[in-house]
């Protein structure tokens, strides 16, 4: 029972999302144990030990400091000793000086107003003669009612009293005006010298016994003054916080710092244990105060998930090859897993020894460069994370310096890297990032002033970290393309060699598909070359895409020398369905050999869902009602650039070798025909290729065909072999 090609496709779809939705979910789950295991090793291994020693208690042991340290705790007392010591700073703001006194005398000018006021309403209540008016003997109390008083108090301020109005009303001008004069003179020689806010309250208090006692004011004229000068008086000695702090600033600045050398007692055994030494040995991590560390899980949690994110997302976004790549994913996230596991160990032996270009090396040799750089940017910074001090977490000084010398040594390692075909090229590029570390850290070094002991320490550290990870990497590439049959240019070119056991087969049992395969090879290269894709990868599979014809390799013109075609005895449909079944075949032996997944995949689309045109047109002349289906490849079409490549590269040799004339003449529109029918079967509809680069594809086609025919020398003899095989080319057919 034969599918139709509608169907065909309907029952693959659901399959495919279904292997593509189980892939994420795979990838997904591995990420994840990767994720956890990272996270985990990275906050246990910045939490310090727990101890039970506190201040007060006698130390059980001696403690030294593990590197050169500042003893923050200690420093920092002695600069808020510093800082205390120095005096606040002020300033006077002489606005401030004449606004109190423009408001007395407006206070005042108010007060005389008043008190014509009051001397009106008297002299109207009473008939009494403007001349006999003698304010200090009147009764104020019953002349004003407290109606009148306030509506009096209407025209002072809100901090004149009853009390205040009647002193006023009991007053002369001249008395008012001395006042005046006497409280703006006491005020305004107070005010000069500064006065603060505590300052004002204690004068204002002493003004009504200095009025009193020096001056000789009744007291209720003393208390209307004072209660003038409390409501207007302001403090002018401002606090000048800019010129303290920055006072303060420098008396803090010029304290030393209080520093531990590598090595130096911070207490000795059966010495009391101080704040200061409890607090530096919390900071170097010697002891934990055993808290829960949320902090640390939290900043961990989130550091870890913003380096995977990322990670991610980069994938999924730039990597579309990669991304639902199982056997991929699976190889990174061992490696992010090795790295830390390695880093986990040797962060006991030295700080300095870092393992992070190792996976970056490895991961180079089957991703592009820049993806490489960018797994180990984001493994340098876990790196770091792991090495961090428990006292300065991730962003610290050490974790910065390793972090840079870390990312530049990626970049040098991996753009050191080029064809990536020779395991040497390894072993360069570690020594190349070695080399970047030991410059990195020799400008360190020189800029701490360090001994020329610690600088050589360094710079051999740097050196080993690259070297190591170059041979380390050449020894781990061969384990991790058979494990997870990784398409790297080495292994590449591994299976490319003639010696291969299954190119070595296809040579000896079907030697006219071997040939073909590689005059394929030389138009595929050609082609991958002309727009930029894997060229090498393109060459290789083309050797294997007809490995299927091994089986039964006469059923294939090209393997037939000099015999007789067996299908001229079958019926097209049977021919066909021999024909047909060599890329399955081909499928099974690749996978058999353990071939590259990519190298597989090619094999499997070469042909797409292709017609056996010369067998379909065959059945026609014998049944015109003939179903296309049983005549068509099972694919799937080829749906990366090198596999469409691959394809045209196929049935372009093919037609122009059995098609003498387009090799004489005509050939770029034999060869333009060629791809133009590929296109319109749409077999490269799932192949991202653009029309520009199917274009370029052509031109390297024609170019590569007409280097091959090139003109020669003719010899003598060559004229009888030339009309020998044109005879024997009168016998060719196509199939």
């Amino acid at each position: 029972h034969i599918l139709s090609k509608h169907t065909r496709v309907n029952l693959a779809e659901p399959l495919q999302k279904n292997i593509k939705t189980n892939k994420i979910i795979a990838i997904a789950l591995v990420y994840l144990a990767a994720f956890a295991f990272c996270y985990i090793a990275g906050v246990l291994s910045t939490i310090p030990t727990s101890s039970s020693v506190k201040v007060g208690d006698i130390s059980p042991q001696t403690y030294t400091a593990s590197k050169d340290v500042v003893d923050e705790y200690s420093t920092e007392l002695a600069r808020e000793e510093a800082m205390a010591k120095v005096d606040a700073v002020y300033k006077l703001d002489s606005s401030v000086t004449q606004d109190t006194l423009d408001k007395i005398s407006a206070d005042f000018s108010a007060a005389e107003q008043v008190r014509q006021s009051a001397r009106t309403l008297y002299l109207e209540q009473t008939n009494e003669s403007e001349s006999s008016f003698s304010p200090d003997r009147i009764d104020w109390d019953v002349i004003l009612t407290q109606s009148i008083v306030s509506n009096l108090k209407q025209k002072l301020s809100e901090y004149i009293t009853d009390e205040n109005v009647y002193a006023i009303a009991a007053s002369t001008q001249s008395q008012l005006l001395s006042l005046k004069t006497d409280l703006t003179s006491l005020v305004s020689n107070r005010m000069s010298s500064g006065l603060t806010q505590d300052d004002t309250a204690e004068f204002v208090n002493s003004l009504a016994s200095v009025l009193t006692s020096e001056k000789n004011y009744s007291p209720e004229m003393a208390d209307l003054a004072a209660n003038i000068a409390g409501g207007t008086i302001k403090a002018n000695k401002i606090f000048d916080s800019e010129t303290t702090e920055s006072s303060r600033k420098a008396a803090a600045d010029a304290v030393s710092e209080v520093v531990y050398k590598t090595g130096q007692n911070i207490v000795q055994k059966g010495d009391v244990i101080t704040e200061a030494n409890y607090n530096l040995m919390m900071q170097l991590g010697i002891i934990s105060d055993g808290q829960s560390h949320g902090m640390r899980w939290l900043s961990g949690g989130i550091l870890m998930l913003v380096i995977y994110g990322s990670w991610i997302l980069y994938m999924f976004i730039l990597e579309p090859k990669l991304r639902f790549s199982f056997r991929a994913n699976l190889s990174l996230a061992l490696l992010m897993f090795i790295c830390v596991a390695i880093e986990i160990v040797v962060k006991s032996l030295s700080l300095l020894a870092t393992p992070v270009f190792l996976p970056v090396l490895v991961a180079s040799a089957f991703m592009r460069k820049r993806s490489a750089i960018t797994l180990g940017t984001l493994m340098s910074i876990m790196i770091c994370y792991l090495t961090t001090p428990s006292d300065g977490m991730f962003f610290c000084e050490e974790n910065m310096r390793m972090l840079t010398a870390s990312i530049l040594g990626v970049f040098a390692a991996v753009l050191t890297l080029r064809k990536r075909q020779n395991r040497g090229e390894f072993v360069a590029a570690g020594a190349v990032a070695g080399c970047v570390n030991v410059l990195i850290y020799l400008c360190f070094c020189i800029l701490d002033g360090r001994h020329l002991s610690s600088v050589v320490h360094f710079m051999l550290m740097g050196l080993l970290n690259g070297l190591a990870a170059g041979f380390v990497s050449v020894g781990l590439l061969p384990v991790w393309e058979r494990v997870f049959s990784l398409d790297t240019p080495m292994q590449l070119l591994e299976i490319a060699n003639p010696t291969a056991p299954l190119l070595k087969r296809l040579m000896i049992e079907a030697p006219g598909t071997y040939h073909h395969s590689m005059m394929v090879a030389n138009l595929a290269e050609a082609g991958a070359e002309a727009i930029g894709a894997d060229a090498l990868l393109v060459r290789v599979a083309s050797y294997y895409h007809d490995i299927g014809k091994i089986g039964n390799p006469q059923m294939f013109k090209e393997n037939q020398l000099h015999t007789c075609n067996p299908h001229d005895s079958m019926p097209p449909q049977e021919s066909a369905k021999l024909i047909i079944r060599h890329v399955s075949k081909g499928v099974e032996l690749a996978e058999r050999y353990k071939l590259p997944r990519r190298v597989v995949d090619i094999i499997k689309q070469h042909h797409g869902t292709s017609l056996a045109l010369f067998f379909y047109y065959k059945a026609k002349e014998l049944d015109e009602n003939v179903k296309e289906e049983i005549f068509r490849y099972n694919g799937p079409r080829p749906n990366t650039r090198e596999a469409g490549i691959l394809m045209l590269a196929d049935v372009v040799e093919a037609a122009v070798r059995a098609n003498k004339s387009a090799q004489k003449g005509e050939l770029e529109d034999h060869v333009s025909k060629l791809i133009k029918s590929k296109q319109d079967d749409g077999q490269l509809d799932d192949c991202p290729l653009s029309r520009p680069e199917i274009r370029a594809i052509e031109h390297a086609f024609i170019g590569v065909f007409r280097g091959a025919n090139h003109q020669r020398i003719k010899y003598p003899g060559d004229e009888k072999r030339n009309m020998r095989r044109a005879t024997e080319d009168k016998h060719e057919t196509t199939m």
